[in-house]
């Protein structure tokens, strides 16, 4: 590879030999401009070794250490809470139990399940509760003194119970991807119920979905204190060890946050609202086959939703569930070449919450029009799904509008 001769490598700047041997070598292939730029490189290493870095001496335990490192490490090495403790307990030449590979190692398991998603502070916080310590508050010395032996059973549970959990989510409840669950504390809150629950029930598995939906639709964990979700931890232990007859719920279990008008991959809600998506059966625009939903959100996530029109707006009415990999003008021509009065191709736009208006708007090339419309088609036909769980919805989204709920003929 070629360098410009007035280049200096920078790791010649502080050290006295090396930038000597640098100048000269400049001066020896530039001998007209050397001069000038050996000065400008003078000058550049000054600025580098009279530059003051400020220094905080800080004194206390390793609580106070921990705590101080992740507020001021802002902008360096991300380094997680796991890998801290892992830091504060690792010695030199043993075969001690190191909680940062343990992870490493939990997270590769659950590749298998398209999971390796979820975030190591999410397996760090199940480990945590697996220890009955507080999944927020953590002492750092206690929790320094049990890595070790033991520990590494609990941990070893804890997988196990993760990877449960994470079976759960996917044949049970239908989340097909790690990225879909709404609430990360969801995923610790069944792994600590499958870690003290070894053979769960019909019955056991149909109250912890109920559980997922009322959580999920509520954002009851958005808003939870340290103390809440701590307290919704005991009432899983007890539940699974059948000292209760309910899971944990909460008593604003039947309120529904709003329906999202806008999509957002980032957003719990509309994580929560692919699961409906599923349910409709959604099929090919072309052949009329049901298509493999399951494989889409396990493989792509929410990346699955494609947008009807490239044009239209982002509401979550321009979204559909067709795998990542459709063609978004393909979408678009293939939606309008569907005759509403034929019988089959009927069947395939409701198959996508698309009705005869919605079709008409974006033949028109009203593609404003048409997201609006099927948002509200949406949200009617969510709520709907959500009847079958207890879950009322008050249906804000159509306050104001034109629609008429006697119009779902689907």
């Amino acid at each position: 590879e070629h360098v410009e001769p007035f280049y200096i490598p920078m790791n010649s700047i502080l050290k006295t030999m090396q930038f000597i041997r640098e100048c000269r070598r400049i001066e020896a292939q530039l001998p007209t401009e050397g001069s000038a730029l050996i000065e400008e490189a003078e000058r550049l290493a000054q600025r580098f070794k009279n530059y003051k870095l400020p220094v905080n001496v800080v004194t206390g335990g390793i609580d106070q250490a921990v705590e101080t490192f992740t507020r001021l490490n802002t902008t360096g090495r991300p380094v997680s809470v796991d890998q801290m403790v892992s830091a504060l307990t690792y010695k030199e030449g043993t075969h001690s139990f190191h909680l940062e590979t343990k992870i490493d190692e939990i997270l590769e398991s659950l590749e298998t399940y398209a999971y390796e998603g979820i975030s190591r502070r999410t397996i760090f916080r199940s480990i945590v509760a697996a220890l009955k310590l507080d999944v927020y508050k953590t002492n750092w010395s206690k929790m320094r003194k049990e890595i070790g032996p033991d520990v590494s059973l609990v941990v070893a549970s804890c997988e196990a119970s993760l990877i449960e959990a994470v079976k759960f989510l996917i044949q049970t409840v239908g989340v097909m991807n790690g990225k879909l669950v709404p609430y990360e504390h969801q995923l610790i809150v069944l792994s600590e119920f499958f870690r003290n629950c070894k053979n769960p029930c019909e019955a056991d598995l149909e109250k912890l979905k109920k559980w997922f939906l009322h959580t999920s639709y509520s954002g009851w964990f958005a808003g939870a204190s340290d103390t809440q979700v701590n307290s919704a931890l005991a009432k899983t232990r007890n539940y699974a060890a059948r000292l209760d007859d309910e899971p944990f719920y909460t008593a604003s279990e039947n309120v529904v946050t709003s329906f999202p008008t806008r999509f957002n991959a980032r957003s719990a809600r509309v994580r929560i609202f692919v699961l409906f998506l599923k349910s409709l059966g959604c099929r090919d625009f072309v052949s009329g086959s049901v298509l493999p939903v399951d494989d889409f959100l396990r493989d792509d996530g929410t990346k699955a939703l494609k947008k009807v029109s490239k044009t239209a707006s982002s509401a979550i009415g321009n979204r559909i569930l067709i795998g990542a990999h459709a063609n978004e003008t393909d979408i678009e021509n293939q939606i309008k070449a569907l005759d509403f009065s034929h019988a089959e191709s009927r069947y395939i736009l409701q198959s996508h919450c698309i009705d005869e208006r919605a079709l008409e708007y974006l033949r028109r090339g009203n593609l404003d029009s048409f997201a609006e419309h099927r948002s509200k088609i949406l949200a009617w036909e969510e709520s709907q799904f959500l009847l079958k769980f207890g879950i009322e919805s008050d249906f804000d989204i159509l306050e104001g509008s034109d629609f008429d709920d006697s119009e779902m003929l689907f």
